[in-house]
């Protein structure tokens, strides 16, 4: 079951005071976000970047604020996401366009097993996640994978070797990997605004 702040990103309509308290969670929440003189923060929008925890310029913000509304999102629920400076529309984005289109479905996951990490590749230490959403208005079935490589936990920064290569992900793993995973499936379930499909830099 969605929390209230998952329920109102995905688009579902909350009653009061609970609908006013969620916005003002996110607000405050995005206002806490660091701040420097070549970053702004939009509240709701996030102010860096998913996978290094980069801050976002002024501009990569806007830029993200114009990618979510092309495809009918809203930015301001945290729809969309950087990724090494790409736009991407987030599971948020996702489980508010199946909501919006009132499209049915089911999404379910399990954690991967010794067996399956290692016929996939994986190595000691490794994290991997299932995840599979069925559509009931086509009966088809998606499936991704999440995965989170041990070293992305402990590598450093080839630029600031004091800091984590990928803090975000050394932070939550587990909830990362299962992140990964939804978003795959997610994504394939309902395509749209595939930067590498229209082009969107």
């Amino acid at each position: 079951m969605l929390s209230l702040t998952a329920a109102y990103k995905a688009g579902e309509e909350l009653p009061e005071p609970a609908k006013s308290n969620v916005k003002k969670s996110i607000e405050r929440r995005a206002a806490r976000l660091p701040q420097s003189p070549h970053a702004e923060t939009f509240a709701g929008v996030p102010a860096v970047d998913l996978d290094t925890g980069e801050l976002l310029t002024l501009d990569q913000i806007q830029a993200l604020v114009y990618y979510a509304r092309r495809y009918g999102l809203d930015p301001a629920r945290g729809h969309v996401v950087s990724m090494h400076g790409q736009p991407y529309i987030g599971i948020d984005g996702y489980l508010y366009h199946a909501h919006d289109k009132n499209i049915p479905y089911s999404l379910t996951g399990r954690p991967l097993v010794e067996d399956e990490l290692k016929a996939l590749g994986c190595e000691p230490g490794d994290l991997g996640w299932y995840s599979m959403v069925e559509r009931h208005d086509t009966h088809q079935v998606f499936e991704g994978y999440g995965f989170v490589r041990k070293s992305e936990t402990t590598e450093r920064s080839k630029k600031h070797p004091d800091k984590l290569r990928y803090p975000v992900v050394a932070e939550k793993p587990g909830v990362m990997v299962i992140k990964r995973a939804d978003w795959q499936v997610l994504r394939r379930a309902f395509p749209i605004g595939e930067s590498q499909d229209d082009g969107e830099s």
